[in-house]
């Protein structure tokens, strides 16, 4: 069959999927697969896949080598539809083994690294025959290897008239190698998370991905001997760290143990999730901002930082969606009469990673009465307050997932206890204790910091209809809904996003709150190593 004309891609949308045979597809395609669970995860997926492809140096890209019988390799890694076992090649003369694997991409500025597992074909080669060796069998070790790949050009006219471009290189498997032990143990432990996780999902005789339902329990229970052996647990760098954040950090990591901790969470988005995850490793692309371990790419190519940073900042300009139907608004007496009837508390609220924050899509409105998401703030934007024009100074932004978010009056979605004024600024209550719904939310959600100011009422900004507080408004203690010994004093909420480190727009990477251990309420931020912030 001919290569097809062009890589394919396949993402998938929601709960309701085939992941399994949307990864195949990709598989088919040299291509890669990204789950997307809800809308919140929509921008950042389509922005690190967008990137990719703008960063690509090389496409249909093919490793073989070549190698005398005597050897036996073994890709450790995920097994996909194009996967090749190592096969003989026999002339009049030699017999020769030949592994052909498929790369697909190549990006400017990453590598790719690929675990091999090299032994004699002998049951053992003593090292006292080493000196004994003839020539025929020194060369035996020698594995000749054969890169072909199609150069990118996005202005040829059929992508079927590239040339086919090779590079060719010889090795002595047993010779020394200058690599770190740090570097090994990582894709060392890169390669056997992939297999390890491949194994969930086998390929069926037809060649889709299925998830091996009767042995969730099994991989469940043996998880955590399975990490304990990994090598990564022994190096504190990085990228071996990530790796085992992933595996079984604490939350809002440790996404791989969660994903199969239980039978629902596995039926619901493991299936999803674990196939997209092992994608990233396997084809070393970052293809979210979610993950610590797919974080890791592209860490060092400036083309691929400039175009998802470019990207990044068209998404956060793109207009909201208009909603399908118009929500009418709640009357006085409607909002009275809902802040007097409390909705009954889902104690999952309690759990929230990110504190007080908005979902990125609420809109928020400014002094020039216009209308954004609240995504789109930056410092020195000036937004309405209730006692008029302020300017923002700093803006927290935080990944979560499968997060219990509130619908209030519609459009607005807000963290369970994150003030909010339906009166008009008069009175404060918490979203857990007025809202229509939960929410199961995946992406980012904001929190705003505004210049100083001693009237704690000038720290409020106007969404969706509603006053929202901000951050360090100076109520510390008190019956106020809104007083909080950390979030509302200005120095030490400062402090705090300063330590962080912000970007030249005043943007704040978080990576959710610290929580006093007696108390549980919030007395710090989570941030991210430097080397994981835009």
């Amino acid at each position: 069959m001919r290569p097809l004309p062009a890589t394919l891609h396949t993402f998938g949308f929601g709960y309701r999927l085939r992941s399994g045979l949307l990864k195949s597809l990709a598989e088919f395609g040299h291509g890669n697969y990204a789950f997307i669970p809800d809308a919140g995860m929509i921008g950042t997926v389509f922005v690190h896949a967008v990137a990719n492809l703008q960063s690509t140096f090389a496409t249909e890209a093919s490793l073989t080598l070549n190698y005398s019988p005597l050897l036996e390799i073994e890709e450790v890694g995920e097994s996909t539809v194009v996967k090749q076992l190592p096969r003989e090649n026999v002339t009049d003369s030699t017999a020769q083994m030949a592994l052909n694997i498929y790369l697909g991409n190549l990006q400017f500025g990453q590598t790719r690294d690929l675990y091999l597992r090299c032994r004699t074909a002998r049951a053992r080669v003593e090292t006292s025959s080493a000196a004994s060796r003839t020539a025929a069998e020194a060369s035996s070790t020698t594995v000749a290897v054969t890169l072909s790949y199609r150069k990118s050009k996005v202005d040829d006219a059929c992508v079927l008239e590239r040339p086919e471009l090779t590079a060719e290189a010889q090795e002595n498997i047993f010779q020394g190698t200058d690599i770190s032990d740090a570097e090994v143990a990582y894709h060392e432990s890169r390669a056997e998370i992939c297999q390890f996780l491949s194994s969930i999902f086998p390929v069926g005789p037809d060649g889709e991905h299925r998830p091996d339902l009767t042995k969730c329990e099994t991989y469940r229970r043996t998880l955590a001997d399975f990490a304990a052996k990994l090598p990564a647990r022994d190096f504190g760098d990085a990228k071996n760290v990530s790796l085992m954040e992933d595996l079984n950090g604490p939350e809002p990591h440790g996404q791989i143990s969660m994903a199969i901790s239980k039978a629902a969470y596995f039926l619901k988005w493991g299936i999803h999730y674990l196939p997209s995850y092992v994608n990233a490793h396997s084809r070393q692309i970052c293809n979210s901002f979610k993950d610590p371990g797919p974080l890791q790419y592209g860490v060092g190519s400036p083309l691929f930082i400039s175009c998802r940073d470019c990207l990044n900042d068209a998404f956060d300009n793109l207009p909201p969606p208009e909603p399908k139907n118009e929500i009418a608004s709640s009357s006085s007496r409607a909002s009275r009469e809902r802040m007097a009837c409390y909705a009954p508390v889902n104690m999952r609220r309690y759990r929230d990673a990110a504190g007080v924050c908005f979902a990125g899509s609420t809109p928020v409105e400014l002094a020039s009465s216009r209308i954004v998401p609240i995504r789109r703030l930056r410092r020195g934007i000036k937004v309405r307050t209730p006692t008029g024009m302020r300017k923002v100074a700093m803006v927290l932004r935080t990944f979560v997932q499968h997060e219990s978010l509130c619908r209030v009056g519609g459009s607005l979605l807000v963290t369970p206890w994150h003030p909010i004024s339906l009166d008009g600024g008069k009175g404060w209550t918490f979203p857990a204790l007025v809202s229509d719904e939960d929410v199961g939310y995946t992406g980012y959600v904001y929190s705003v910091m505004l210049q100083r100011d001693a009237n704690s009422k000038s720290h409020a900004v106007r969404v969706a209809g509603t006053w929202g507080v901000t951050l360090g408004h100076g109520l510390t203690t008190g019956n106020d809904a809104r007083a909080h010994h950390f979030l509302g004093d200005y120095n030490r909420v400062g402090k705090g996003l300063v330590q962080l480190g912000a970007d030249r727009c005043g943007v704040v990477q978080g990576r959710g709150v610290e929580r006093d251990a007696t108390s549980g309420l919030v007395c710090g931020f989570r941030g991210w190593p430097a080397l994981y912030v835009n």
